[in-house]
């Protein structure tokens, strides 16, 4: 039983831009790459997003939301602290 797993290097910058760990079955060798999405790059009204983009943007739009409810909470305890 082999746990080791040979990958293109591209899903290691695709993790990071993605903040999580990816299925590793999309990059292993000899298979064809998704294709890579530049964080850099903010999409303009009219503008051709990929699909794999549309994606990600709506794992982070739901994300998005439970983080922000946490980020409210510490600030809130944060300032309790200072206050008191």
């Amino acid at each position: 039983m082999s746990c080791r797993y040979y990958i293109q290097p591209q899903w290691v910058f695709d993790c990071v831009n993605h903040r999580k760990l990816l299925p590793v079955e999309d990059y292993f060798p000899g298979v064809e790459l998704p294709p890579h999405l530049s964080p850099f790059v903010q999409e303009e009204e009219g503008d051709y997003v990929p699909p794999e983009r549309q994606a990600m943007l709506e794992e982070q739009k739901q994300a998005g939301g439970d983080s922000e409810m946490d980020e409210e909470e510490e600030k809130d305890e944060g300032e309790k602290v200072i206050r008191g």
